[in-house]
């Protein structure tokens, strides 16, 4: 116990041995209404000094059976939702009135609300709670729809302590992180500052107990013990954005080159999902240095690890833009072959742009995208913006293309409206380079097959083309 909380006690009992007995009366019944945990401390108080009558003492028990009767019927019927929602028991589910399509609304918010209560209102015996608190965390553990929610819940069935000491050793079985989280919790509750330092200094494999064992030691000038535990941390751990955002803010904020070499060089090699904020907080600092083997390789790497395949095409512009020439051409293979993979119409284009339209040809006429029956499909040439920059080079081959396409998206009610939109490009090319008879013989062709087709043939009458 430390000297100020000490002393803090040593008031209240200088205080209280000055009131009357009416006055501690009242601050007894005070103190009980401020709160459920003091009114059950009192009554624990009042009974282990032989002041409940039988009357009352029998009373209590009597509700204190039915609270926790109560309670338990409530969580047994909790699980039973947890167990359809992980099972797919959509007639139970149903039943119990969830009716969104993939029953993504069910839950047991209404449980969770109903025990709160109980809690809240009732007095629930120390061999009831322990209990439950055993059975609860083996089934919120094992449950992928339960988390924070559940074992605040779970640590307000703790009235004192040793309530809380009983939990933390059931919690220390567990290795999940939000069990983690909240045993830091209790153990902070539980210990001196010095125990609780140990404590996480045990669990500094774990980013949160890291970071906070960081905290506590930096506050204390052990700055450099401090920056140990986060790089221990990290390097177990290299994908944590919380622990890569604190190393970063030492860097940046000290101004020390060397730890961001660090930092990224641990990165470089090992985490591959970069996140678009942390790189531009990266790009920023490794700029000033004017180091441009630093800001090539910081490019390359969010280019070959960011995640969002929709903004491929954007990072290959930036790569071409600002890297320098001679990094790019060095690892263009690898540039190229990811912007193929993820952008393959972005690529295509490139090739036009580089003069190499022979490539790009092949590949598109080997494309079959155009002919997918599901009108959502990543097409490769969308909106026909590949084929319209090699329409002047080849035009009998991207003719050839657009009837083939025209041809799939006439079978396709779905897609009758691409197929008018295509037969109106088609005769629209017809027209410039004059060859509109040939165009309307294919055309008459082309409807002459699909007359039975009403709903196309008012989708080619709503263009003009009947």
């Amino acid at each position: 116990m430390s000297a100020k909380v000490k002393e803090l006690h040593q008031d209240i009992e200088t205080m209280v041995a000055s009131l009357s007995l009416n006055e501690l009366r009242e601050a007894a019944v005070l103190m009980a209404a401020s709160s459920n945990e003091a009114k059950h401390q009192l009554l624990d108080f009042l009974a282990a000094h032989g002041k409940n009558s039988e009357e009352l003492t029998k009373a209590q028990r009597e509700r204190m059976e039915q609270a926790e009767d109560k309670f338990e019927d409530i969580w047994e019927d909790a699980v039973v939702v947890l167990h359809a929602m992980e099972e797919g028991d959509w007639e139970e589910l149903t039943e119990r009135g969830f009716k969104d399509y993939y029953f993504e609304d069910a839950n047991i918010d209404e449980q969770l609300a109903n025990l709160k209560e109980i809690v809240r209102k009732e007095k629930l015996s120390e061999e009831f709670r322990r209990r439950m608190m055993e059975e609860m965390v083996d089934e919120i553990v094992s449950s992928e729809y339960c988390g924070d929610e559940e074992l605040d819940l779970v640590e307000s069935l703790c009235y004192t302590n040793e309530d809380l000491a009983y939990l933390a050793e059931i919690l220390q079985e567990e290795d999940s992180y939000s069990v983690k989280n909240h045993l830091s919790r209790i153990m902070k509750k539980l210990s001196t500052e010095e125990d609780y330092m140990a404590f996480l200094q045990e669990e500094s494999d774990d980013p949160e107990s890291a970071l906070e064992l960081y905290r506590m030691l930096n506050a204390k000038g052990r700055r450099e013990e401090a920056e140990d535990i986060l790089w221990q941390c990290f390097e177990g751990r290299p994908s944590d954005l919380a622990l890569i955002n604190e190393l970063l803010n030492i860097a940046v904020e000290k101004n020390r080159v060397e730890l961001f070499d660090r930092l990224f060089s641990v990165l470089y090699k090992k985490f591959y999902g970069c996140d678009k904020e942390l790189f531009e907080r990266m790009y920023t600092f490794a700029r000033k240095f004017q180091d441009n083997d630093r800001t090539d390789r910081l490019l390359l790497w969010a280019y070959v690890g960011y995640l969002g395949n929709n903004e491929t095409a954007v990072w290959f512009d930036r790569c071409r833009s600002e890297m320098t020439p001679a990094f790019f051409d060095e690892h263009r293979y690898g540039i190229l072959d990811k912007l193929k993979t993820r952008c393959p119409d972005r690529y295509l284009t490139w090739l036009i742009a580089e003069g190499r339209k022979e490539e790009a040809l092949e590949a598109l006429m080997a494309d079959k995208t155009y002919a997918s029956q599901d009108r959502y499909v990543n097409r490769l040439d969308q909106n026909h913006q590949v084929s319209s920059k090699l329409l002047a080079d080849y035009p009998e081959e991207i003719q050839k293309r657009y009837w083939m396409e025209a041809a799939a998206c006439g079978l396709n009610k779905d897609r009758y409206a691409d197929c008018a939109r295509v037969l109106a490009l088609l005769k629209s090319i017809a027209q410039n380079r004059g060859t509109l008879k040939e165009w309307e013989e294919r055309y008459k062709a082309f409807v002459d097959e699909h007359k039975r087709r009403r709903y196309l043939m008012d989708a080619l009458r709503r263009d003009g083309l009947l």
